[in-house]
Formats: C-alpha cells, sequence, structure tokens
C-alpha cells in the first residue's frame, strides 16, 4: 500500500543523533547488534529495543514518510540504543563495517509476486550477498511472512547461505510483534524461517568466481 505524504517528515525532523539518511559508518561497539530491515511504522523494533536496553538495535525503512513514525515513538519513549537508517537495504554496506551484526530480522517484508520483480525482495541471494557481509559468522536471519510463496521461494535462497535452518509453516505467537503480524494472525498462518551460521564455502567460492572473470 503505498504511503500518504507526510509533511511532517522534513530533513529537519530526522536530523536526530542516530539517525541516518545518507551513508555514513556507524559506531558500533555493541557485540550484541539486531537490525530490522524494512521496520514499517517501528512497533517491533522500538519494544524490543526498550526492553533490552543494553543491546543495539538498527532500523531501516526506505520510506521517509514511514520512518517518521519510528523517529517519533523512539523521541517520545526516550530510546537511547536505537539506530534509524533511512535507506535501501542495498546500501548497508556504507553504513555498516564487516561483521557488526549479530541477528537480522525481516518482517513481512514485500513479497514481490511477480517473477521480474523476484530481485527486489529482501530475502534474495542479491540481498543475502550483503547480509553475510555485514553479519558475524555466527550470525542468524528471522524471516516471517503470510505469503505462502514467498516463504517457499525464500527458504531456497537461504539454504545456500547458511549452514543450519529451520522452517515453519505455523509460528508461534512472540511476545513482541509487528502492527502487520497483528493484522494478519487473525487471517491464516504466519510463516517463518530462522538461518544460522554464514556458509563460509560460499563464500570462498563467489571470490573464486569474481576472481576468475577478472582474469577472463
Amino acid at each position: 500500500m503505498r504511503q500518504k505524504f507526510n509533511k511532517l517528515a522534513t530533513k529537519s525532523f530526522f536530523d536526530e543523533k542516530n539517525t541516518y539518511l545518507e551513508p555514513e559508518i556507524l559506531n558500533i561497539n555493541n557485540e550484541n547488534c539486531i537490525l530490522e530491515i524494512g521496520s514499517g511504522k517501528g512497533k517491533f523494533i522500538t519494544e524490543y529495543a526498550l526492553k533490552y536496553p543494553n543491546v543495539t538495535f538498527i532500523a531501516v525503512e526506505i520510506n521517509r514518510h514511514v520512518a517518521y513514525h519510528i523517529l517519533k515513538k523512539v523521541k517520545e519513549k526516550n530510546i537511547s540504543n536505537l539506530h534509524l537508517i533511512v535507506d535501501s537495504a542495498k546500501n548497508l554496506i556504507y553504513y555498516l563495517n564487516k561483521e557488526t551484526v549479530s541477528s537480522i530480522y525481516l518482517n513481512f517484508s514485500d513479497p514481490w509476486p511477480k517473477k521480474r520483480h523476484h530481485k527486489r525482495r529482501l530475502t534474495h541471494p542479491n540481498y543475502l550477498k550483503i547480509y553475510k557481509t555485514i553479519l558475524k559468522k555466527n550470525g542468524k536471519i528471522f524471516f516471517r511472512t503470510d505469503q505462502k510463496e514467498f516463504y517457499f521461494d525464500s527458504s531456497l535462497y537461504l539454504q545456500s547461505y547458511f549452514k543450519q535452518i529451520s522452517y515453519s509453516q505455523n509460528s508461534i505467537r512472540l511476545p513482541i510483534m509487528s502492527e502487520y503480524e497483528l493484522k494478519k494472525r487473525k487471517l491464516g498462518p504466519i510463516y517463518s524461517i530462522e538461518a544460522e551460521g554464514i556458509n563460509e564455502w560460499l563464500s570462498r567460492f563467489d571470490a573464486f568466481r569474481r576472481n576468475s572473470r577478472a582474469w577472463r
């Protein structure tokens, strides 16, 4: 659904500490750093950050009219352990150093059902290559959706990039849920995937393949 224009979502509104509209490497020193991509209005990530004040959280939302609601919650609740990136996930390598993030949450990402749009999916290998750079070696990805086809396709994408994967076609309720999950749980099952441990062999194979092309 297209989000309405928000006249309050000005550049000056986002001129806050820990808020980024343009690429800049974040200074993350915490061993436990959790990233949510496509944070929407921020219910999940802000409640999570409030519950665990000693953990560093990062919310990524490309639409500033939606991201406005995240920062509004951060201000109202005086959350100091959350960074907000208003940009595409494609640019995460310009914000985060290698092996910075311990967990990535993909909560009800756009399923992009048309085949010609599959490369836009946040679980597509185009994005997984970025995630494996910023994730720690034993890092995790948590994926949730109400779209069955998207779930099955994502399970195939993730199999090549992680050592351990678990699946559920009827996920239990979590203590903290996004706005979208609260709404969709009434209508049908929620599908989830938990992937852990970067596949090092694939990383080496990718590097070899790039070097091979460079010598052709």
